[in-house]
């Protein structure tokens, strides 16, 4: 895994492994496809190769992760992308299983040029600031006086990665803030559809009390929102939504999604600069780049109107009675 000898106009090339897969059936996910942009593009600025290794996803539920990675394994979509044939390798988040780990921990021990999308700090890695945007949408929420907030994670086995950092947040934000930290009210949705409206299912027949759910991925929140209209129940006027990602499908979902923003393009960027500057100099210490993300703020939260429908309140449900009035936001009285 030594740097090669590098002639005068050599063209370095750079690696794309992604803990997760970059095509749902025959379409390009939108979180993996704008990283590979983003990477993509400094490539082209730089004049590097870059060298993909596509995963696919039958986008069921439960969601199998089946990681694009260099390793013989019956957890592992093989794809002939690694430390032979690249200069460097981007990993991204979620980085699970223990044959991938020990990969990750193999070129780490080696130095060989890395860098992780998402995960800890100990070697490259471009994140999100994840704890910022949990923060900002559990601070909004509390604003509506929602005082009983549920959660929707990612991945159970992701735990250092983008899943576990927001849990994290979520839970420390209730702990720091006094509100109902009740665990019936945390589910994980793996990013999929059904996940998120298999986690809402269980968190009514709990019967335990909430007034809003916040979910990590935009996907996972538009199955709660649908298992919430199966339970005859409205976001906004019954649960307030907000979710993370601020896809193409946030703004055009009913109501529109109020959602945690950031920038995959840009992760993908800054991953690939920081790459280039370990395979340039080998003997750069490991620096780290977070991303900071805003809160988008459209209806499923309760701010706004939708123009041309009845926003009388419809009658409480048996199990939101129990709930504290909120403070702020007069729909939920």
């Amino acid at each position: 895994m030594s740097t090669p000898h590098r002639k005068k106009n050599y063209r370095a090339t750079i690696g794309f492994l992604s803990g997760w897969q970059v095509y749902e059936r025959t379409i390009l996910s939108d979180y993996y496809g704008e990283l590979a942009q983003g990477i993509l593009r400094t490539a082209h600025e730089r004049q590097c190769n870059v060298l993909l290794a596509c995963g696919t996803s039958p986008s069921e539920f439960p969601v199998v992760v089946r990681p694009a990675f260099p390793i013989h394994d019956p957890t592992v979509d093989y794809l002939p992308v690694g430390e032979w044939n690249t200069d460097g390798l981007i990993l991204a988040h979620p980085l699970v299983g223990k044959p991938v780990l020990e990969y990750a921990e193999r070129l780490r021990a080696a130095n060989f040029p890395l860098v992780i999308i998402g995960g800890a700090e100990a070697v490259s890695s471009v994140q999100i600031d994840n704890a910022s945007g949990i923060q900002q949408a559990m601070a909004h929420l509390l604003e509506h006086g929602h005082e009983s907030i549920a959660f929707i994670g990612g991945h159970a086995d992701d735990v250092e990665g983008d899943s576990g950092q927001r849990l994290r947040a979520y839970q420390d934000f209730v702990r720091q803030n006094g509100l109902n930290d009740d665990p019936a009210l945390i589910g994980m949705g793996d990013y999929a559809f059904d996940g998120g409206a298999q986690a809402t299912r269980k968190f009514i027949q709990a019967d335990a009390p909430f007034s809003a759910i916040l979910v990590s991925g935009d996907k996972t929140a538009l199955g709660a929102i649908h298992a919430l209209n199966e339970a005859g129940l409205s976001v906004p006027d019954d649960v307030a939504i907000i979710a993370f990602d601020d896809s193409a499908d946030a703004a055009l979902s009913q109501p529109p999604l109020t959602t945690i923003g950031f920038s995959a393009f840009e992760l993908g960027r800054q991953a690939a600069e920081l790459l280039l500057r370990q395979i340039q100099d080998p003997a750069h210490p490991p620096a780290s780049v977070k991303i900071v993300p805003r809160l988008v703020i459209r209806q499923s939260c309760g701010c706004g109107g939708l123009a041309g429908v009845d926003q009388t309140p419809r009658p409480r449900p048996a199990w939101l009675g129990s709930l504290a009035q909120p403070r702020l936001h007069s729909r939920f009285v």
